[in-house]
Formats: structure tokens, sequence, C-alpha cells
């Protein structure tokens, strides 16, 4: 014992060097770690790794890293979650090819779910648990539904040899990944809260499919479940009409178009809700200045309030063509979403190669179907839900043409839409000169598809775009066939022009107006407007504009809320021009929120608006716009719907748009 005590001197010499040395480590960790505070920026990032032996690991790396600086690993990840202050959050996700596919695809899941489980979490309570605490015949339907399916879905990407099956097992190897990391980021949190199942996320990947489901589960009961509101106030006043007029309707191939009488009651004339308008709000348009070699895709997003926690995601993923083909399918997407979901579902993606530019532009926009017996047609089994089809096509097209052919296969006739297909990289490519000039022998710049159960048309409509130099897409059909099939036409029949392809008031707000768009503000502005207190299309209700508003109550329609929750403007210029603004090829906004009066636009002023401009924004106030036609935000903590849940929400939408480097 005294030995060890009496220690040698040196010995006492070096162990307080040993001292000295920590306690200047622990000052420069702790200066370290201020200067760390002083340059938190509210963004944060990871990277996943993996290894035979050990699994998954996943770093965090805390707050003040660029992206380009995150170690790569399987898969890094950078997230901006600043929702409070733009309206959006925006995560990128990056994979590496030397890992195996079903890796990668696991670990963005991880990073992703891991980062926004706050997000992924109100959202499910927002979206689906309030839903089911009133609705547990129909959520139970759903939940039934979507596990069947997937069990179906299972089976077949056995065969990982084909491509096709090897991009749909690789959707829900992502999924899964997904509710790991979320289970990890709640862990984390230490904090206590509901545990989410896997038919959790399926439901959240399948929101436009659940409500396309609602229409079929109402087939066979005799009462709305409200998920999709417009649809189901629709369905009512179809029950309506046929108990006091007698309607019984069926069409030449013996499919009913309206639903059997289950509880009659009166329409209120003066109280015509969405049928005025029809039952989409959403829109898209594709507009070509075709002296200046420019063209504009704009995507409006409708959908109820309570759904509006947004994302703004990119997936640079480095897939392989299959299971067996291990040339890598290097691809880029980026598109708008909601938390938990791992596809847009708004639908609004812009497809890239690699760090190539934009090769092509997909937007969607709702077909409602109305023929009972076209609903027999949709099964859980050997058919692939809208969300995940759409992946597919994405990851696996080079073209229009591609695209739609990859989204007819194993068509589940849930998620029905128009598709517009813009191929960029051909339209940017197309000489200017006068024999090729667009739509003068140039064809696939622009593919249009509809989808409904049993069926799909698709087809090359460039020569039309150049014709008429614009394309509107708001949710009615098109294609005659589609039309007839889907019920559409005897539901026009009925309720008028709400379902007229030419005379809907969309339709002529978009033949007049969409001259309105030569550059990105007036584009956007365009895509924003909601006139409907002095517009005679609108018929004075607010839901009958381009930047529809359900919440608004008027003597002619009820409010509930619904209506558009975000506008995309893309523009790309031919290889031709070179007077653009920004001096690039494309430029991609985004604005999340309800429509209203002024918007802020991060562009320089523009000779076409009245514009202030303040700290580089613009803030645009139409011109022909007076006091009397004055939208204010939607205001959460103000309106009548303040009992609707909105968790993680800003109370108020007054959002400046985004700019999405691609």
């Amino acid at each position: 014992m005294l030995k060890v005590v009496g220690a040698s001197w040196m010995k006492i010499r070096m162990s307080t060097w040993i001292i000295g040395i920590v306690l200047v480590l622990g000052i420069i960790v702790v200066i370290l770690g201020q200067m760390g505070q002083l340059e938190e920026d509210g963004n944060y990032s990871a990277t996943a790794y993996w290894n035979e032996e050990t699994g998954f690991e996943i770093r965090f790396w805390g707050q003040g890293l660029d992206i380009e600086n995150v170690p790569t690993g399987v898969a890094r990840v950078y997230f901006q979650p600043h929702i409070d202050t733009t309206g959006w959050a925006i995560i990128d996700i990056e994979t590496q090819s030397n890992y195996p596919d079903w890796v990668q695809a696991y670990a963005a899941g991880m990073l992703e779910g891991s980062l926004s489980w706050q997000l992924i979490y109100w959202q499910w309570k927002n979206t689906v648990q309030d839903i089911c605490v009133n609705q547990k015949l129909f959520c139970n339907y759903i939940k039934t539904y979507l596990e069947e399916n997937l069990k179906s879905i299972k089976n077949s990407y056995e065969n990982r040899d084909d491509p096709y099956w090897h991009q749909v097992y690789l959707f829900y190897m992502q999924l899964e990944g997904m509710k790991q990391g979320f289970e990890h980021g709640v862990k984390r949190s230490r904090q206590s809260i509901e545990e989410l199942q896997f038919v959790d996320f399926l439901w959240m990947n399948a929101a436009s499919d659940v409500m396309d489901l609602e229409y079929k589960f109402y087939d066979s009961k005799p009462y709305a479940v409200g998920f999709n509101y417009s649809g189901s106030m629709l369905l009512k006043k179809l029950r309506s009409f046929r108990s006091v007029n007698g309607y019984t309707n069926d069409n030449s191939k013996g499919q009913q178009i309206l639903p059997e009488i289950q509880h009659p009651h009166h329409i209120e004339e003066d109280k015509r809700s969405f049928t005025d308008c029809g039952v989409n709000l959403g829109s898209t348009l594709v507009k070509l200045l075709p002296d200046e070699g420019q063209l504009f895709v704009g995507h409006n997003t409708a959908g109820p309030y309570v759904s509006m926690l947004r994302m703004l995601k990119t997936y640079h993923f480095r897939f392989h063509w299959s299971a067996t083909n291990f040339w890598t399918v290097e691809n880029k997407l980026t598109f708008s979403s909601y938390p938990g979901a791992i596809h847009s579902m708004d639908d609004f993606y812009v497809i890239s190669m690699s760090e190539q530019q934009p090769r092509m532009i997909v937007a969607g926009t709702p077909i409602t179907v109305f023929t009972r017996t076209l609903w027999k047609l949709v099964s859980p089994r050997d058919q692939v839900l809208s969300g995940v089809r759409t992946i597919v096509a994405s990851r696996l097209s080079t073209n229009g043409s591609a695209w739609v052919k990859y989204l007819s296969r194993y068509n589940s006739g849930t998620g029905n839409k128009q598709w517009i297909v813009v191929d960029v990289d051909r339209f940017r490519n197309v000489s200017r000169t006068k024999e090729h000039n667009i739509g003068n022998g140039i064809k696939d710049v622009l593919w249009v598809a509809e989808q409904i159960p049993g069926h799909i048309v698709m087809e090359d409509q460039t020569k039309l775009l150049r014709t008429k130099t614009y394309w509107a897409s708001y949710g009615l059909p098109f294609y005659k066939n589609i039309s007839d099939l889907s019920g559409v036409n005897e539901i026009r029949k009925i309720f008028g022009d709400a379902f007229s392809y030419e005379n809907s008031p969309l339709a002529k707000i978009y033949r007049r107006d969409h001259e309105k768009a030569q550059d990105l503000n007036t584009m956007m502005n365009l895509m924003r407007s909601n006139s409907y207190k002095k517009d005679p299309f609108s018929l004075g209700n607010p839901g009958c504009a381009i930047g529809a508003r359900g919440d608004i109550p008027t003597e002619v329609s009820h409010s509930f809320p619904v209506g558009v929750i975000d506008s995309k403007v893309f523009s790309v210029v031919s290889s031709n021009r070179t007077n653009t603004t920004s001096g690039a090829h494309w430029e991609f906004l985004a604005v999340a929120g309800p429509t209203h009066s002024f918007y802020h636009y991060n562009t320089t002023e523009n000779e076409n608006l009245d514009v202030e401009v303040e700290s580089g924004n613009a803030t645009v106030r139409p011109e022909d716009e007076t006091d009397d036609d004055f939208l204010k935000p939607f205001n959460w903590a103000k309106s009548v719907f303040a009992g609707f849940p909105h968790n993680g929400h800003p109370d108020v939408w007054d959002f400046d748009s985004v700019s999405l480097p691609l």
C-alpha cells in the first residue's frame, strides 16, 4: 500500500501532464461546441452505414453541415424542417450504387423516418387516426384491403429479374426502412406516443387510392364515410336526385350510373356546394410560348386542409436495372409530398437522370368514376396501387410514351387521374427553325393518359399543344371513351356544365386566361388566382376558381376545409434561348397553403406585374384586383374549422415561394 501511495516523481509528473492535456482538450471541445452553436441553421443531416456482419447504423451529424460535406455511407440525408417559416419541410436523400439495392432502399427509408418522425406522427394523427375514431368499419375495410394487396404484391415481386417487379420490391423495402427509422427517431426523442403499425404507413402512401376506395366501399354501404368529402357530398346529392325525380337511367352497356336509394333527402338548390365546380378542385396547366422557346408546367394540389403538412423531397437513388442485371439506373426525383409518403401523392414529379438537367415533368389530376360496375374491377389482388406505379414508371422511363405504358401495368383502378407527361429533354433540344418548330412534325413532347378501373387511354398530344399553345387538366376526362365509361357524361346530364370538359368553370377560365402566363411570375399568379366575386365563370363560388377555396362560405356554397393547398410552377427554355432572367434553362417554384390575395415570389421585378420588391422578394397583386376581391390567408385559429385536427400546422398560411435547385 505504501509503495503504491509513494509513487515515483516521474509517474506523478506524467499524471500531471495527462490531466493537463485532458483539461486543454476539454476547453477545446467547449470552444468548438460554442462555435457549432453559432453555426446552427436548423438543418439536420445524417448518414446510414451498413455491412453484412453488423447490419445498419445511423450517425446523426446535427446542424451546420452543407449537404456536400455530409459523409456518404450507404445513404445520406439533408433535412430542412422549416414548415413554420416557408410552409415546407425539405428533404434530400442520396444513395450509393456500390451497395445492394435493397440496402440502399432500406437505408433511405431509415434516414427519412428517423429525421422526420415527428411530422410523420402528426400527419398520421391528422389524416388517419382522426378519421378512424368515428369510422371504424370503413377503416377496417381499408386496412384489410391494403394488407391483402401487400400480400399479393409480395408473391409477385419474387420475380425480381423483371425490372418492374424489382422496383416494386424496392418501394416496399424503402417503406419498411421508414417504419424502422420512425421507431428509432421516437426512441431517441424519449417521447411516449401511439405505436404505428406497418399498415399505417401503407395508408399514408395510399391516400389517393383510399379516396377512390371510398366509392367502392360506398357501393355496398348506405352512408358516406366522409374521407373524400367532395365526392361524398356529390353522392348524397345523386341519391337525392334519384329519390325526388325517380331517375333510373342506365347506359347502353348496363352500367348503373347512380347509386341505389338509401336515405332520400331533398337537394338544397341554394347550397350547391361542390357540384357547381365539379368534384375535383385541383388542376394542371401546360403553357407553351412557341416564339420564345419557353414552356411552363403549373400544378395545383387540392385536398383537405388537415393534410397540409407539406414536404418537398429529392431522392437521388442509384439502383440497378434488376436483381440480376447490374446496370445502374441512376435516377433523381424531385416531388411535392407529405410526411410518411415515399411518392408524391399530389401528384407532381420532376424527373432527372443523375446530375443532368431535368428530363420529364409528370403531373396528375384526379378523375372521379361514377359507374358502379367499374368498381367491381378493383381488387386487392394482382393489382399495384397508384403511387407504386408512378414511382416505377418514373425510375424506368426515359420518355413520356414509356412512362404512361409503365403506369398502365397492373392498373389498380384507384388513384384515377389524368396524367400529363412533358418530355423536357425533347422540348429543350427541339430546333427553333421554322421547319422543325414544335408541332410541325415534332412528336412526343406531351403525352396524356387517363386511367379508370379496367381502362387506360394514352396518346401523344404534342400537336394539340402546339395548336392551342396550352393544355389544361381539371379533373374531367378528355378522351370520350373514358368520359363515357366513367359515367361523367351521364352526370353532366344531371348537373350540367360543371361536368363538361369544354364548359366547366375551370375550362372557361383557363381558355380565357392562359395567355396571361408569359413568365414564371405570371404563371404562378395564374395558378393562385381566385376572383370568384366578380368572375362570371366562378358563379359566385370560391371553389370555382383555379386557386379554389372551399373554406369560404357564400350564399351559393357550403364551406368546408378543402381546396387548393399548394401551387408548383416549372419553366424550361429551349437550347437556343439564352436571354432567360436567371441564366438557367429551368426554374422551379413552389408555394404552400391555400391561395390568397398577396403572394411573394423569389424573383426580381417584372414589368408585367404591379410589384413591390422587398429584400429580393416581389409582393404581387393582380392589376385587376379590387379590395372587394381580397382573400385573406387561411388562419386555423380564426377559422370556424379550428377544431379540425391540424397538429404541427402553422396557424397562418401566408408564405413566400420556395425555389428548389434541380
